[in-house]
C-alpha cells in the first residue's frame, strides 16, 4: 500500500500470496520466495548465513520457458536499452540475446510481460538468452565479466511475468510493488510535470553553434527563449543540456564539465520569477568520484537546481547499478529529482527513491527514426515498467530530408504516450 509520484497511478494497494521454499546443499541455506498477485507471478532467491559474510556469485541458473505457438515482441540485447522491439511469430526464431522487458502472447491470446524488480548494488542487471527450443535463460548482463561480489544475508532481484490482456500489461505497477518502501521521508519537495529541451535543436550545443556564437555571449538569450517557452505551454521545468558548463580542460586531468558561464545566476532568478525549475545534465564521468559529486550536489541545490540528468552509464554491470543507487540515494538527500540517461530499464526503484522521477533506456524522439509500429509497441512494453524519458514532442530532425515521421506523427504519438 504506497503512493507513486508521477506514474500511470497515484496510489497502489496489491495484495499477494507469499511462500517461502527452504533448501540446503552442502551446508549452505537458501530459500525460493514466491509471490503470486492478481496480475502476475515473481520470485527471488534468497541466501542465509552470518551477517556481513563475503559471498561470490558467479552465475545465474534460471529460465523462462515460453510455450508452443507463442508469439514473441524481444528487444535485441542494449546496454543502454535503446533498440526496438522485434516481431518472432515462432519461439525457434528465439536464438540471440534480448534485453528485458520481453513481451509474449500465447495461442489463446494471454499475453505475458518479462522483466526484473528490486535491482540494487548487490546484484547485476540481467539479458535473455534464447537457444531456440523457447527457453529463454535469466543471465548476466555481459558487461558483467567478474563474478558479482555482495554480502550475506542476500536476495537477488526479482524476476516477475505479468500476466493478462494488454490492458493488465499496461496498467500493471508490480515492479513497485516488488520494490522497497520509500525511504525518502519528506516527499513535499517532489513535483513531476513535463520539461522543455533545448539539445535536439542544436542552438545550445557546443558542437554545432552558429558562427560567431558562443555560449559566453548568447547562453543566456537563448535559454530565457526556452524558459518563457516553457511558461507559454505550461510546463514545469527546463533541462539544462550539454553545453550549459564550460568544457574543463581533461588532458589536464581535470574534469570534463566544470564551472559555470558569468550568467548563470542571472538565468537561476529569470527561470525561479517564472515558476519553472531548472534541471541539469551531468556526464558520468564527472559524477564519479565521491567528494567532488557530493560537492556539486550541495551546491547545485543551494543554487536552487531542481533536479539532475546523469549521462552515459552504458552498462549494467553491478558497478553501474551500485553508482546510481548512490547518485539517487544522494540526490534525494539534496532535494534533487534525478533522470538518469544512457542507462538500464527501470526495476520499480521510483517507490523506493521518489526523486528517480523518470528514465530514458528507451529509443526517443532524439532517434529520429521511430515509427508508428515501434510506438504502438512502447505501452506494452518499456513504458509498462516505469517512466521514459522519450521527448515525443521533439520535432528537430524527426520532419525533414529522408525522416519519415510527420507533425501529424508526434502529435498522435504525444497524446497516446
Amino acid at each position: 500500500d504506497y503512493d507513486l509520484f508521477g506514474a500511470k497511478v497515484k496510489h497502489v494497494n496489491a495484495s499477494y500470496k507469499q511462500m517461502t521454499f527452504t533448501f540446503e546443499k552442502e551446508g549452505a541455506s537458501y530459500a525460493i520466495i514466491l509471490r503470486v498477485f492478481d496480475d502476475g507471478v515473481a520470485f527471488r532467491y534468497s541466501i542465509n548465513g552470518d551477517e556481513s559474510t563475503d559471498l561470490s556469485i558467479s552465475s545465474e541458473h534460471t529460465g523462462v520457458r515460453l510455450p508452443n505457438g507463442a508469439y514473441t515482441w524481444a528487444m535485441n540485447y542494449s546496454q543502454s536499452n535503446e533498440d526496438v522491439e522485434i516481431e518472432h511469430p515462432s519461439i525457434t526464431e528465439l536464438n540471440y540475446r534480448y534485453s528485458m522487458p520481453l513481451l509474449y502472447k500465447t495461442e489463446d491470446d494471454v499475453f505475458a510481460l518479462v522483466n526484473e524488480a528490486d535491482l540494487n548494488g548487490t546484484y547485476c542487471g540481467a539479458q535473455m538468452t534464447g537457444d531456440g527450443t523457447g527457453l529463454l535463460r535469466i543471465v548476466f548482463t555481459p558487461e558483467q565479466t567478474d563474478d558479482v561480489e555482495t554480502t550475506l544475508p542476500f536476495a537477488s532481484p526479482w524476476r516477475y511475468v505479468v500476466i493478462g490482456d494488454l490492458q493488465t500489461i499496461t496498467n500493471n505497477t508490480l515492479a513497485e510493488s516488488l520494490s522497497p518502501e520509500s525511504k525518502v521521508e519528506d516527499t513535499s519537495w517532489i513535483e513531476a510535470g513535463a520539461v522543455d529541451w533545448t539539445w535536439l535543436n542544436g542552438d545550445l550545443r557546443h558542437d554545432q553553434l552558429p558562427d560567431g556564437v558562443t555560449f559566453e555571449t548568447a547562453g543566456l538569450e537563448y535559454y530565457k527563449k526556452y524558459v518563457d517557452f516553457a511558461v507559454e505551454m505550461g510546463w514545469k521545468y527546463q533541462l539544462l543540456d550539454e553545453g550549459w558548463q564550460p568544457r574543463g580542460n581533461t588532458a589536464a586531468g581535470e574534469h570534463e564539465y566544470e564551472g559555470y558561464y558569468d550568467w548563470m545566476p542571472e538565468l537561476i532568478d529569470y527561470a525561479a520569477e517564472k515558476g519553472v525549475g531548472l534541471i541539469v545534465w551531468a556526464r558520468k564521468a564527472n559524477l564519479t568520484d565521491d567528494a567532488y559529486r557530493q560537492k556539486m550536489f550541495k551546491e547545485w541545490a543551494d543554487m536552487g537546481i531542481k533536479g539532475i540528468k546523469p549521462d552515459f552509464f552504458d552498462s549494467q554491470s553491478q558497478e553501474i547499478i551500485q553508482l546510481l543507487d548512490i547518485l539517487t540515494k544522494e540526490a534525494a538527500e539534496n532535494h534533487l529529482l534525478i533522470n538518469i540517461h544512457g542507462a538500464g530499464k527501470t526495476t520499480g526503484e521510483r517507490r523506493t527513491y521518489p526523486n528517480a522521477i523518470c528514465r530514458e533506456a528507451v529509443s526517443g524522439g532524439e532517434s529520429c527514426w521511430n515509427d508508428a509500429y515501434f510506438d504502438c509497441m512502447l505501452p506494452f512494453t518499456r513504458f509498462a515498467v516505469g517512466g521514459a524519458d522519450f521527448t515525443p514532442m521533439a520535432s528537430y530532425g524527426n520532419t525533414f530530408g529522408n525522416k519519415t515521421v510527420t507533425q501529424a506523427h508526434l502529435v498522435a504519438e504525444t497524446i497516446m504516450f
